[in-house]
Parts: C-alpha cells; structure tokens; sequence
C-alpha cells in the first residue's frame, strides 16, 4: 500500500510540471488564422499538390492578360515574395510560445554500494537556461511578428502589382519598337524614291546637288536610325521574356500597334484617394507602424520580472521541497529605458517613411494623370487634325502627279510628313500606356484571378 509521503511525491511533482506546460503553450493572436487562409488561396500558384492541372502555355500572339497571367505564375521574383510571406507567418506561434520547457533532473544516493530512496532525489523545473515570462509578453510578441506577417503579406501582392507593370510596359514597348521600325523602313523606301527621283533630275542639269546630298544625308541618319530600332526591338523582347521566366531570345507576336481607347482619365484627387487606402507599399507600412506601436509597450514589459518554478522531491516521499525564484528587471532599468527609447525612434522612423512614401504617391499620380492628358490632347491633335489634312495633301500631291502637273518629290514629302506625325503619335501612344500602367499598379488596380491561376509546381519544389 502507498504511504502519505509517496503520495505527496505522486501530486506535487504532476503538478508543477502542469504548471510549467501550461506556461509553454503558444498564444495565437486574433488573425493569425484568416492570415493563414490568405496565405493558402493567395499563393495556389506555388503549392505542392499533385492535382493542379499543367502550366498553360504562352499563345504564339498573347494579349495583355494573358502574357500578365503567365508571368505571376512563372516569376521567380514573386515566388521568392510569397515564400517570404509563408514565413512570416511561421514566426508567429515561435514568438507566441515560452521559451522555456520542463526539465527533469534526478539524483540517486549510493550508501556501502546500496542505493538509498530516502537519500535519492527527483525533481522538475523550467529550463535553467529560459525563465518563464509573464504570459503578456509571448502575446505581444506574437502580436509584433503577426504585423511583421502582414507587412510581408503586402510585400508579396506589391510584388505582383509591380510585375505587372513591368510586363506591359515591356510589351508596349517591344509592339511601339517594332511599329517604329516599320515606320523609319517606310521612310526610307520614301527617301530612297526621291534619292533615285533626284538623281535623275541632277543627270538631266534640272536638279540640285546640295539638295542630293542633304538627301543621301537623311538616308544615312534613317539608316542608323533603322539599326538602333533593331538592337532595341530585340532588347526589349530579351527583357520581357526574362519577366515572363523563359528563354531569353523566343520570338514573341504582337499587334501592329497599341490600341489608343480615349477614354476619361480619372482625377488626380481619385486616384490619389485610392491609392493611399490601397497602396501596396503604405499598406505594408501601414503594419510595420502597428508593430513598432507595439514594440513600444513590449519594451516596457521588461520591467514586468521573469520567475522559475520548481519541485524536489526524494522517491520515499519524505522529504520534499518546492522552489522558486522572481527577477529584479529594475536593475537593468537603463538598458530597458534605452530599449523603449530605442522602439520609439523606430516608430518615428516608420512614420517618416510613410510621409515620404505618400508624398512620393501623389507626386507619381499627379504626373501620371498631368502627362496622360497631354498625350491624349496631342493625339486628338494628330488624328483629327494633322493627319487628315497630311492625307488631302498627299491626296491632291498623287492626283497632280497623276495629271502631271506635279513632281514625284512632292507625292513622297506628302508620305514622309505622314509618316513623321505617324512616329509622333506612336511615341505619345506608348507614353499614355506606361503612364495607366504605373496607376494601375501604384493605386493597386485589381488583378484578374485568371492571372493567378493555379498551376503545376516545378520540379525542384517538388
């Protein structure tokens, strides 16, 4: 039959090491499982599932959403965001959990070679290196890396806003590259007629041979020109295929020109509205603030004294001892009044940043907007003005050359000037693009979920 004293040894020692497991769980914070769940539906991309359906392929002549949709899926740039996301996330129960954990230890008393149960001990304890904290400070930890998951949240979708950005402004520019190089080609055949046109003339004394050579002067800069078009058409395809992760020199289809749509352009004030409640970058700055907010009453907490707890007890059960021991934290009140100091500068810093980053929004927008609607006048100016007056002329240049009553020269500077205004209007075209793409990116327009479908993962995640 178990005597009181091995009774006691049987209730006090569970007792204590229930003390000490229940200071070891992990407190979750309020958000922490709707952020797992963004997690999990936001980046479907890149999970390790063997039932996702194959990656679709790139079509030969892709579109604006398709090529968008293909490189979310694809980048490496944006994966790496999410997986940086994804760990965030893992910091929250490690920083929401004590430190510390049970530690058993024992000693058995050896007498003439006999061991002695009166003599032997067992015992429980927190770990001596841990003590146990006060249960507010594993939660306001918990709390500061669930804002730290946030900002890296954020960091991930201003990843995927700025890639697509990069990718229309890259396609644009490779389908503007290619139509001016159409364009300067045109313009050469042009000149080269009236170069043949000129020459003639100079044989038969009627021409001029200043006016000859300013024209071969021309033919020369449209050839340079022609040569630095190439170079740039293949570097712009070389970037946008590296944005969309493949071979660097595969060819990539494009329409003969951007479609212009001269739609209303919203007002600066809107857009600067939108963009400061749905920026990515004040967004994840928005949550970096909170966590300095709390890093601040963290600090304090330090004058909060850690303690350990433990229970001795020899196996007979009659001899037992309850220990415990509570830090003096005041002693050290410099370096915590310096560690409070330390997170309010963080905060200041933080809300410098935001300033800036604000300032730096609106300053983006307001040029955006100023220089879209300076494209689109200019452009209402070249098609509804300038060219249909460049076409009579041609028009008429054709029907007296027809007739002729006017010289081949005069039909060919009616094209070259077509042409030349046709130059100006692709370059304000591409610049009225770049312009609405780097909106939609800094205002945080949405993205269709076709651009983040699911796909299979790549070998080497697997």
């Amino acid at each position: 039959m178990i005597n009181k004293s091995a009774c006691k040894l049987f209730i006090t020692l569970p007792a204590i090491g229930s003390l000490l497991v229940l200071g070891a769980c992990t407190i979750s914070p309020t958000g922490e499982a709707h952020l797992r769940a963004d997690a999990q539906k936001e980046g479907r991309a890149y999970q390790i599932d063997q039932h996702h359906v194959p990656d679709r392929p790139l079509p030969r002549k892709p579109n604006a959403v398709q090529l968008v949709s293909y490189a979310l899926r694809r980048s490496p740039a944006v994966e790496a965001a999410y997986w940086k996301f994804k760990a965030a996330i893992e910091a929250i129960p490690q920083a929401g959990t004590e430190m510390t954990t049970p530690m058993l230890s024992g000693k058995l008393a050896l007498n003439n070679g006999a061991a002695s149960a009166a003599n032997s001990t067992i015992g429980i304890a927190n770990m001596g290196s841990s003590d146990i904290r006060w249960p507010t400070k594993p939660a306001a930890d918990a709390k500061i890396a669930l804002e730290n998951a946030r900002n890296a949240q954020w960091r991930f979708r201003e990843a995927q806003f700025d890639l697509r950005r990069q990718v229309l402004q890259a396609w644009y520019g490779l389908i503007t590259a290619r139509a001016l190089l159409r364009n300067s080609q045109q313009q050469l055949s042009a000149e080269h007629a009236m170069s043949q046109d000129q020459r003639q003339r100079l044989e038969s004394a009627a021409g001029s041979a200043t006016g000859y050579l300013r024209l071969q002067n021309r033919m020369t800069r449209i050839g340079i020109n022609i040569s630095q078009l190439e170079r740039l058409v293949a570097a712009r395809q070389v970037n946008l295929n590296i944005l969309l992760n493949r071979s660097p020199h595969r060819n990539i289809l494009t329409p003969s020109s951007l479609a212009f749509t001269n739609g209303r352009i919203p007002s600066p004030d809107r857009l600067i509205e939108r963009a400061l409640e749905h920026n990515p970058n004040l967004r994840a700055l928005h949550f970096t603030r909170r966590k300095e907010q709390i890093a601040i009453d963290r600090a304090k907490m330090q004058y909060l004294p850690n303690f350990d707890l433990g229970a001795i007890s020899s196996l007979d059960g009659a001899m037992q001892n309850l220990t415990g021991a509570i830090m003096f934290p005041v002693v050290r009140y410099r370096a915590i009044n310096a560690a409070i100091k330390q997170a309010q500068y963080g905060l200041f810093r933080t809300a410098s940043q935001t300033h800036q980053s604000r300032n730096q929004v609106v300053a983006r927008l307001t040029d955006d907007t100023i220089a879209m609607h300076s494209d689109a006048r200019q452009l209402a100016y070249i098609r509804k003005e300038l060219l249909p007056r460049l076409h009579d002329l041609r028009h008429f240049s054709s029907i007296a050359l027809s007739q002729e009553s006017g010289g081949l020269t005069a039909d060919l500077l009616a094209t070259l000037s077509i042409l030349h205004a046709r130059e100006l209007e692709l370059t304000l075209q591409l610049d009225f693009a770049d312009r609405q793409a780097d909106i939609d990116a800094i205002t945080a327009q949405p993205i269709p979920n076709k651009a983040i479908a699911t796909t299979a993962p790549s070998a080497d995640r697997r």
